[in-house]
């Protein structure tokens, strides 16, 4: 039987993308080898089976996303990125860093408004949204937080370093 991974490093071949699992064709990076080592006893046609299980299994449950289109499953990748503690880290103070600017922003749009009056946001960009609620300012935030929940890309570049 075929391994999962196929053809995988004849297909990437002279690709410029980071590859997350393999440093080099046939060489798993050192904290992908025991998953791979799993990953080789399965085919493509495993896999494709046991991910159409799990997005049956979300539709079942009702997580799903509807956007532009029908209904579907929550699209979830059926095997996990592993993560270094040290890249774990870097990902940490990157999203923290970044909801501490959306919490600043938002703390400012519904109170000062510092930065529709120093001309870095044109008011018109916030006022026109259609998230904008002028009355939301004239609440307190619950402890200080107005970004309870937040969806923050996180990306890596052609040499691997991520970005958020």
């Amino acid at each position: 039987m075929a391994d999962v991974f196929g053809h995988y490093a004849q297909d990437l071949a002279g690709s410029a993308a980071w590859d997350e699992v393999f440093e080099a064709a046939e060489r798993p990076r050192s904290h992908y080898a025991a998953l791979c080592d799993t990953l080789r006893l399965f085919s493509a046609a495993d896999m494709a089976e046991r991910k159409a299980g799990l997005d049956r299994a979300f539709q079942h449950a009702g997580i799903t996303v509807d956007h532009d289109g029908p209904e579907q499953a929550w699209p979830l990748d059926l095997v996990p990125r592993l993560l270094t503690a040290s890249e774990w880290d870097l990902i940490q103070r990157g999203v923290r860093q970044r909801v501490k600017a959306l919490e600043g922003f938002l703390a400012d749009v519904d109170g000062p408004q510092e930065i529709l009056k120093d001309g870095i946001v044109p008011p018109h960009v916030v006022f026109a949204s259609r998230g904008y609620h002028r009355l939301a300012g004239q609440f307190a935030a619950s402890h200080g937080v107005r970004v309870h929940v937040a969806g923050v890309d996180l990306v890596r570049d052609e040499a691997g370093r991520f970005r958020a």
